[in-house]
C-alpha cells in the first residue's frame, strides 16, 4: 500500500492519501487526490515541490529538464534540497512505526486505516515534542521516471518567475 503525503514547514502532515496500491505513481495519486483537485480548481493557495515524475503546474514546481542559465542550474541544484524534507519526514514516520517500514500484512482497507492512524499519531508525537530516534537503514526509494509531455504554459510562467526572483 502506498501513501502520498503533503507536509507544512513545521513537520506536521496535513494531507495523506492512503488508498492506492504501491505500484501507483505519485503523480496519479496527486491528480486524483482532494488536495490536487483543490489546487487545480484554485481553491487552495501555495506551492508544492515535486520530482521530475510530476507534470509542472503553477502550484507544483518540478526540476527544469534542460537548464540553460546559471539561475536555472541553481534552481535545479536547490530543488532536491527542498524536496528532501518530505523524504526525511517519510523516513521519520517509517522509523517510528515499524509496520510502515516492513509492510502492513492486512487487508487493503485495514492497511489504509493503519497508515492514516500512524499519520495522526505521528502529528501528535511531533506536537508533544516526543524525542525521535533516526534510523539511517531505510531502503532507497525506487528511481523516478521523468514526466513525458509538454509542460503547461502557466506552470512554466510561475516556475520561470521563481527562478528570476530567487536564483
Amino acid at each position: 500500500m502506498f501513501s502520498s503525503c503533503v507536509i507544512q514547514l513545521f513537520v506536521s502532515l496535513i494531507n495523506v492519501v492512503a488508498r492506492w496500491p504501491g505500484s501507483s505513481h505519485d503523480s496519479r495519486i496527486l491528480r486524483h487526490s482532494t488536495i490536487g483537485q483543490e489546487f487545480d480548481a484554485g481553491r487552495r493557495d501555495g506551492i508544492l515541490i515535486g520530482d521530475g515524475g510530476y507534470g509542472l503546474k503553477p502550484w507544483l514546481l518540478t526540476p527544469i529538464s534542460q537548464p540553460r542559465t546559471p539561475a536555472e542550474y541553481a534552481y535545479n541544484r536547490d530543488h532536491p534540497r527542498t524536496r528532501v524534507f518530505i523524504e526525511q519526514v517519510n523516513g521519520q514516520i517509517k522509523s517510528k512505526f515499524m509496520c510502515l517500514k516492513i509492510g502492513i500484512r492486512s487487508s487493503p482497507k485495514e492497511a489504509c486505516r493503519t497508515i492514516v492512524a500512524c499519520t495522526v499519531l505521528f502529528n501528535i508525537a511531533k506536537e508533544l515534542r516526543e524525542p525521535f530516534i533516526i534510523d539511517d537503514n531505510l531502503p532507497p526509494d525506487p528511481p523516478v521516471e521523468d514526466f513525458q509531455g509538454q509542460p503547461p504554459a502557466d506552470g512554466v510562467i510561475v516556475r520561470d518567475q521563481i527562478v528570476r526572483d530567487f536564483f
